[in-house]
């Protein structure tokens, strides 16, 4: 504790100067002397002196709390009374005013060290988010941690860890504490032994299972260094114990044995597991990283043919009214769809039923409209009962009402201006195609780059809600070419990542760098907020030519159900 009394001391010297000053002054010349410092140079002075700090905690509290703890560490004599291990003159009475005097002083001692690693724990917690990137790929967020300046002075309590077990070091520390401190308590030596072995037990079992290390290496020489612990306690049980018959010879020479051959074995061969699931890591990662970038080469094919129909003709002015006509579309009905009548017992039956009767003059009164307005309509399949029922489960929490995508249709148009007109005559008055939900991913793309506007719709005289979509031409003839990067990045789950520029990676110092992850977070989560609800990753922008929707997300381009792609 004096060291680190030392340390801060030397750190008001550095901050404040080293003239004395009386203390009325000293806020007058704390704020002069520090006017002249960088805010910059304040920080790596203060972060500095609090990495100091925890090297002198980490190097001395095993030690201390050793020999604070055999400080109430009593030895019984055959007679029944108690003395202290390391002073024998002590009596271990409360009648004993020495006793007195040693539990007064050691005790709050010990609370005060024992509270180092959980100010370690509590400083490591409240930066858990630059810890632990939100970054999938572990080597990303390890390389990612590596560079955040901001947590560069824990970095002593962190870095030899993976992402996810930042704080180890804590449970690590009280584990010694516990082998060196607290099992010595236990008087009969064979029940220590016996104790011993089941907590090396434990603690062998529970980091095979974790791995806490990022280096194979690492992993591989600390397991070893767990097992050796466990085999010199499961030795001291042997000698300890009158139920084992035991040759003393063949006993050191089996100890001997297990630490220079099998102990070595055990961990090549751990060595060589990790070596083999670091090399799939590593190939998952190559995978993943090619992926994206196709994905962000289908983004560029998408922006490059968004560019085009905004540099024909009035494609400035067309495209802000399509934007400014989506906008209030989705404005206006933003509110779940759902279907208008309540079903019965064979409620999937009466859905499909309904639908059924309702689509014909849905498909008829929506491709004279499409077409009146210059666009190519495209009419979709009936959605079958298979997938009604996996949607109403998965996604809707079983309210088939939700579903509203059985009759659907395309509607594709080859310029702003169709588009426009369109989007002008859905939000008039006397529109025979009524808009339920307007889901805007015409200013709102999903991840890969793709914009279009889906519709959910009834008729004017109908109460069936069906699905609509609208497309731009020069859009939408780029989708099948990116369904093999969408369907793989899909079926793993990896939609909604993005390619990393590792050389701009966050170093957590600079402001323009927080704004920019604030502005990213703000980015992912437009993107989110265009999504169906409680669906997950919105990819229904890459639905089937024939229709679709989220759930059936960019479907075959040879037609068909996507949900059964």
């Amino acid at each position: 504790m004096l060291l680190v009394a030392l340390i801060w001391i030397l750190y008001a010297v550095r901050i404040y100067g080293l003239e004395p000053c009386l203390f009325r002054h000293l806020r007058r010349r704390a704020k002069r002397r520090t006017s002249q410092l960088k805010r910059r140079e304040l920080e790596e002075i203060h972060h500095a002196h609090i990495e100091y700090s925890l090297l002198v905690t980490y190097l001395v509290l095993p030690t201390v709390a050793q020999a604070q703890f055999k400080g109430l560490n009593c030895l019984t004599l055959e007679s029944g009374r108690q003395y202290l291990r390391v002073d024998t003159s002590v009596d271990c009475s409360f009648e004993s005013r020495d006793y007195q005097l040693m539990l007064g002083i050691t005790i709050p001692f010990i609370l005060l060290y024992q509270a180092i690693p959980i100010v370690w724990f509590y400083t490591l917690y409240t930066n858990r988010e630059r810890l632990n990137p939100p970054v999938t790929d572990a080597r990303r967020a390890y390389e990612k941690r590596a560079k955040d300046r901001s947590v560069a002075h824990l970095r002593f309590l962190f870095s030899d860890y993976r992402c996810s077990g930042y704080y180890y070091e804590v449970l690590d520390m009280y584990r010694r504490i516990f082998l060196l401190g607290l099992l010595p308590f236990i008087e009969v030596p064979v029940v220590r032994a016996a104790f011993g072995c089941m907590f090396a037990a434990l603690s062998c079992f529970l980091f095979r299972e974790w791995l806490p290390y990022y280096s194979v290496t690492a992993n591989s020489l600390a397991l070893a260094a767990q097992f050796q612990i466990l085999l010199t306690f499961s030795g001291a049980f042997t000698v300890l114990s009158s139920d084992f018959n035991y040759n003393d010879d063949l006993l050191a020479l089996g100890l001997v044995v297990t630490n220079v051959i099998i102990v070595p074995w055990m961990t090549w061969m751990g060595m060589r597991t990790m070596a083999k699931h670091e090399a799939h890591d590593e190939r998952t990662c190559k995978l993943q990283t090619q992926l994206l970038k196709d994905k962000t080469a289908d983004r560029d094919k998408f922006e490059a043919a968004w560019g085009r129909l905004r540099a024909a003709a009035d494609g400035v002015e067309a495209e802000e009214q399509v934007l400014d006509g989506a906008a209030k579309l989705a404005d206006l009905h933003h509110h779940k769809p759902m279907q208008q009548r309540e079903y019965g017992p064979n409620g999937f039956d009466e859905l499909i039923a309904e639908a059924v009767s309702a689509e014909d003059a849905m498909h008829d009164t929506m491709r004279g409209f499409v077409e009146t307005m210059g666009g190519h309509y495209d009419r979709g399949p009936l959605k079958n009962k298979e997938r009604i029922m996996e949607k109403t489960y998965s996604d809707y929490g079983g309210d088939m009402r939700r579903v509203v995508d059985i009759v659907r249709a395309s509607a594709v148009f080859t310029s702003f201006t169709q588009l426009a007109i369109m989007l002008n005559a859905l939000l008039g008055e006397w529109c025979a195609v009524i808009v339920v939900r307007a889901k805007d991913r015409l200013n709102h793309p999903n991840s890969f780059g793709y914009r279009d506007l889906l519709l959910n719709v009834r008729l004017r005289d109908g109460t069936h809600v069906g699905e609509l979509q609208l497309h731009l031409e020069s859009l939408h003839a780029i989708k099948p070419a990116c369904h093999r990067t969408y369907a793989i990045l899909r079926q793993v789950g990896w939609e909604d990542l993005e390619l990393e520029d590792k050389d701009n990676d966050n170093d957590g110092n600079s402001d323009n760098d927080e704004e920019g992850e604030t502005n990213g977070s703000a980015s992912a989560s437009a993107d989110v907020d265009g999504q169906g609800e409680g669906q997950g990753p919105d990819t229904s922008g890459f639905s089937s030519p024939l229709g679709g929707d989220g759930g059936d997300a960019f479907a075959s381009p040879l037609g068909g159900d996507g949900g059964g792609g």
